[in-house]
C-alpha cells in the first residue's frame, strides 16, 4: 500500500505520521455530505454504484488527511470517524486497519496516550499482519510506558518483515527495557541494605542496653 508522509512533530524517533492510499468503500443506507456546519445524510440508491460510495469515502477521508498535515487533529479524528461509520461488509478489512492506525499517530500527537494504544489495538486486531499497525501500537506503548508490551509489538512487526523499522525500534526498546531493570535491581539492594543497616541499628541499641542494665546489677 502507497502510504504519504505528513509534516508533523516528531514521536519517539522523530518519524512523521503516514497515512495510506487506499478506496473501494462504500457508504451505508445513508450517509454523508456535507451541508452548512453539519454531517448530513443522503440516500442512496443501491443502484447508483459502488463508484458513487468510493467518491464519498474518497471525499471524507481526504479530508480528515488535509486537517491532520495542517495540524487540526481534532477535526482530521471527526472526519475518519465519519469514514468509518460510511463501511459495510464490502470494505477490505486492511482499509479499515489503516484509518485505525492514522488515528492512533494524531492521538499520539495530541498526548492522548492510552486512547492511541486502543486505536492501534484496533487495527492490528482487524488486520494481524499489518506491519506499520504493529509499529504504532508500539510507539503509543512506549509513550504510555508499557515497554515490555511495545518490546512485543515490535517484535511482532519485526516478525513479519526484517526489512521495516521495527528492529531499530525493537532495540531501542530492548535497551531501556533492560536500564528499567537494571534500576529495579538496585533500588532493591539499596533497600535490602538498608533494612539490614537498621536491623544491624537496632541490635546495637538492644545490646548497650542489656550493659546498662548489666552494670547497674
Amino acid at each position: 500500500t502507497n502510504r504519504i508522509s505528513f509534516v508533523l512533530k516528531p514521536v519517539l524517533d522523530g518519524q512523521s505520521i503516514h497515512t495510506s492510499t487506499s478506496t473501494s468503500f462504500v457508504v451505508h443506507d445513508e450517509s454523508d455530505l456535507i451541508v452548512g456546519d453539519e454531517e448530513k445524510v443522503v440516500i442512496m440508491d443501491e443502484n447508483e454504484g459502488d463508484k458513487k460510495n468510493e467518491m464519498t469515502f474518497s471525499c471524507v477521508k481526504g479530508q480528515g488527511d488535509v486537517f491532520a498535515e495542517d495540524g487540526n487533529y481534532k477535526q482530521a479524528l471527526l472526519k475518519w470517524d465519519l469514514a468509518l461509520r460510511l463501511v459495510t461488509n464490502k470494505v477490505d478489512s486492511q482499509q479499515i486497519s489503516n484509518i485505525h492506525e492514522q488515528k492512533a499517530q494524531v492521538l499520539m500527537e495530541m498526548n492522548e496516550f492510552f486512547l492511541a494504544v486502543k486505536s492501534a489495538e484496533k487495527a492490528v486486531n482487524i488486520s494481524n499482519t499489518f506491519v506499520e499497525g504493529y509499529i504504532t501500537l508500539g510507539r503509543a506503548q512506549m509513550n504510555l510506558g508499557e515497554v515490555s508490551m511495545a518490546v512485543k509489538s515490535f517484535e511482532r512487526a519485526n516478525q513479519l518483515d526484517h526489512n521495516s523499522s521495527a528492529r531499530e525500534e525493537l532495540m531501542s526498546a530492548l535497551n531501556i527495557l533492560q536500564r528499567i531493570k537494571q534500576i529495579k535491581a538496585d533500588q532493591e539492594h539499596i533497600t535490602h541494605k538498608n533494612k539490614n543497616e537498621d536491623d544491624d541499628d537496632e541490635d546495637d541499641d538492644e545490646n548497650e542496653i542489656n550493659l546498662q542494665n548489666f552494670q547497674r546489677e
